[in-house]
């Protein structure tokens, strides 16, 4: 791995000079670094907010710039890119207000992006994934909810979480892997501009609310 500032463009430069000088080539970018801030409109920021756009909108802005770049020297000009968005980037939610911005602009810079991949030659795709609620322990909170929550409340939002998800089950991070492969390989070479929801049918409609 290579340490790295998704924020500083010298960082960006020098990630994909190493990783060119080893293996020849950059072929997939996942576009994954993001942060979040959870807190009423009231209590929001401008620095909260600067801080949630540097990093996620941003941070994924030089890393298309400069894959791009690299993917350009590929033959066929060709490569993937995939943006890591949210379930906020689709629909609000209470606490989320400058998350839900920042993320609806990874979304629209994937798309974008996905135009831009087509330009003077190239076959670049772009896209992005919108993850539901994940955990790596299934059915047990992990160390943020428990610190954003306590104990208590982290096992409520897990339960509560897991009966309004129509699988029945929180997802994984095994669940967006899945997808970033599917989406880098050339099994989705008809897929540009796409945005895949991976949330156990989260965002499909309301279940078991009623």
């Amino acid at each position: 791995y290579l340490p790295q500032d998704v924020t500083r463009e010298d960082d960006w430069r020098r990630v994909f000079a190493d990783i060119e000088s080893v293996e020849g080539r950059l072929d997939v970018l996942v576009n994954n670094a993001g942060v979040s801030r959870l807190r009423p409109v009231q209590t929001l920021t401008p620095e909260d907010l600067r801080f949630l756009v540097e990093v996620n909108v941003f941070g994924m802005f030089l890393g298309i710039r400069h894959a791009f770049a690299a993917m350009d020297r590929n033959p066929g000009r060709r490569g993937s890119i995939v943006n890591i968005s949210a379930l906020n980037a689709l629909r609000g939610s209470p606490n989320s207000t400058a998350y839900a911005l920042a993320k609806g602009a990874t979304t629209n810079l994937a798309r974008a992006a996905a135009m831009e991949g087509r330009r003077d030659g190239r076959a670049i795709r772009v896209n992005a994934i919108h993850p539901g609620v994940l955990f790596e322990e299934g059915d047990k909170p992990s160390a943020g909810a428990i610190a954003l929550y306590g104990a208590e409340g982290a096992q409520r939002f897990v339960e509560s979480n897991i009966t309004t998800t129509p699988l029945g089950r929180l997802g994984h991070p095994r669940d967006i892997g899945a997808a970033v492969v599917f989406l880098a390989s050339d099994a989705a070479a008809g897929m540009t501009g796409a945005e895949v929801i991976v949330d156990g049918g989260r965002s499909a409609g309301e279940f078991a609310t009623h």
